[in-house]
């Protein structure tokens, strides 16, 4: 009897021991400083110098956006024409047909923060959204799929970005790209 549990024992050992390393490791696919990436894109620009690109950058976010203090929103500004800017943006409700009213849409606090970093190089810019940081956690029914309705805001952000720093006089002051 002692033998047969001894047996069973071991070979439930052995097994267990077998599943446990049979399963699949998981491979991490980002280095450890992108991990926190959300979405990036690059923009090209015709006939524009680094130099262009990078000043219609700073003026960009320091004329479209009402803020207070460009301070503020610019977190890094490296002499390599690489630009760290601290954003924030609100959701727009794609499936508002079950709202009672639009006074709704106020209650619920569905906006974002975001760092946005802006590398220039000659005749493009490389677009890093990262850190998004939802105010609201809640999953409330006015979005079918929340992730995406963040990833057409950072989009229309890349849009409005690519207008501005093609057509620097059509900035206007204080309006908001978001």
């Amino acid at each position: 009897m002692r033998r047969v549990i001894l047996a069973a024992t071991l070979s439930f050992a052995v097994l267990g021991m077998q599943g446990c390393l049979s399963l699949p490791k998981k491979v991490d696919e980002k280095p450890a400083e992108k991990k926190n990436e959300y979405f990036s894109e690059i923009v090209k620009f015709k006939g524009l110098s680094q130099t262009q690109i990078y000043g219609a950058s700073k003026n960009w976010r320091n004329n479209v956006v009402d803020y207070v203090s460009s301070r503020k929103i610019i977190q890094a500004d490296d002499s390599n024409k690489v630009l760290t800017i601290k954003g924030h943006a609100g959701l727009k409700f794609d499936n508002c047909m079950d709202c009672l009213s639009r006074n709704m849409i106020k209650v619920a606090d569905d906006s974002f923060n975001y760092i946005l970093k802006i590398e220039v190089k000659d005749h493009q810019a490389k677009l890093t959204f990262s850190n998004i940081e939802p105010r609201d956690n809640r999953n409330n029914h006015f979005y079918k799929d929340k992730n995406a309705s963040i990833k057409n805001q950072l989009k229309n952000i890349v849009e409005g970005y690519k207008f501005h720093i093609s057509h620097p006089n059509a900035q206007p002051k204080g309006a908001s790209p978001m």
